[in-house]
């Protein structure tokens, strides 16, 4: 017998039917054994997700059970992350609103001017003359947002040049809900100061008079397990949409440590990617960076490893971090100099993929800048992809010296000259 399709519809609406919405794993142990990642179907309105969570919250304390909401996303998605038992998330996953879970993962930021004189010659040995870039080193117009651990503002590299990108979901906490005391953000801040002295500051940074927003998402050294979630980076990209501003460039100068593929994340990005958000990210540092997330998850994004450059003997070294056919190109990343957090005007050394994507995200912003002034005059969004096709093009060539196998990555260096 054949059953009419509405009523196979009838039944699907009672016990009859259930249809359980899927559930995301890492292939690896990095997932965190009770938070996840909640995304509901797109037919569904804020005032649906604040009821589903309302309903669930009562279950849980009526029937015994867990479930602890931290953070709702409601730009690029509705949702929400947040804690919770195992009975918990079998239910969550029965109701009907839900389009999928994922089990939130651990990341890591992938820490590390001489960098400057590098990038402005295509010529391996360095002339060690003065800077020179693309647009006289003016990225005014550009919006940089530097999704990290903080960044200290009255650092004298930034010239009061950074603003502050606040939460303004009702789940704020420290690190997204308001301005960071300064000893804990002398302890955070240290990664997020260091990349965004690279991206725009006085000294070291690629652009400058480039509008730099700090957007605290890495948050490590404020919780009591001492880690980064990835939903937490999610949802400081979450407030980058609500704040809006553009043109913009994005930099991610973190990643998970083990191979991940995550659903929320292509969500999120593919969606900014759409409005118009150049990304920049870190390539990671310990193997292919086709297998880490974030360079492997984007359409549009660019994915920078790190060199070390100057070698007297050998020019332009790659011998350590993520290589492979999914790095875009590579910048220096090997003891670059930038800005600390101890004082305003501290200097610290790094190396590391972050610092190398940090450059590329000012070169972004210069070419942003010089390419489409009318953009930055309109305030209007450009298109990613053809960001990262005039990075490549503009980079110098077959320069690079792999240490280990390129497994595919380009023999492809970051240029911001003019």
């Amino acid at each position: 017998m054949v059953l009419h399709l509405a009523v196979i519809a009838l039944l699907c609406q009672t016990a009859f039917c259930q249809v359980t919405a899927p559930l995301y794993r890492p292939s690896t142990d990095i997932g965190i054994e009770d938070r996840y990642i909640v995304k509901l179907k797109q037919s569904h309105t804020y005032t649906e997700l604040i009821n589903l969570c309302t309903k669930a919250s009562n279950y849980a304390t009526q029937n015994n059970h867990y479930i602890d909401f931290e953070k709702l996303f409601t730009n690029a998605f509705l949702g929400f992350t947040g804690h919770m038992d195992a009975a918990m998330l079998s239910l969550i996953q029965t109701y009907p609103e839900v389009d999928y879970v994922e089990q939130d993962v651990e990341i890591s930021e992938f820490a590390t001017p001489g960098h400057l004189d590098r990038i402005d010659q295509h010529e391996e040995d360095l002339d060690n003359n003065p800077y020179t870039a693309l647009g006289d080193r003016n990225a005014a117009g550009v919006n940089i947002y530097i999704v990290d651990s903080g960044v200290r503002a009255d650092h004298e590299q930034f010239d009061g040049n950074v603003g502050f990108v606040p939460d303004e979901s009702e789940k704020c906490d420290f690190m997204q809900g308001e301005s960071a005391p300064t000893p804990l953000l002398n302890y955070c801040g240290h990664h997020g100061t260091g990349v965004a002295a690279v991206v725009s500051g006085k000294d070291y940074g690629v652009a400058n008079h480039a509008s730099l927003w700090d957007v605290r998402a890495l948050a490590a050294c404020n919780h009591p397990e001492n880690v980064n979630y990835l939903s937490d980076a999610l949802h400081g990209l979450d407030m980058v949409i609500h704040h809006g501003k553009q043109p913009a460039v994005v930099l991610l100068a973190f990643g998970t440590t083990l191979h991940h593929d995550s659903f929320a994340f292509r969500d999120v990005t593919n969606y900014m990617e759409g409005q118009g958000y150049v990304f920049v990210m870190a390539a990671g540092n310990g193997g292919d960076a086709c297998n880490y997330l974030p360079g492997s998850l984007t359409a549009s994004g660019i994915v920078v490893g790190y060199a070390m450059t100057g070698s007297p003997d050998l020019g332009d070294v790659v011998f350590g971090g993520n290589t492979g056919p999914c790095v875009s190109l590579f910048a220096p990343g090997v003891d670059v100099e930038t800005a600390g957090v101890e004082s305003t005007t501290d200097t610290v050394t790094m190396t590391g993929s972050s610092l190398a994507a940090a450059a590329v995200a000012g070169t972004a912003a210069l070419v942003i800048a010089a390419e489409y002034p009318d953009d930055v005059t309109n305030q209007t969004p450009v298109n990613p992809q053809d960001i990262k096709d005039s990075i490549i093009g503009r980079a110098t060539e077959n320069t690079i010296y792999f240490y280990k196998s390129a497994d595919g990555a380009p023999d492809r260096l970051v240029y911001a000259g003019p």
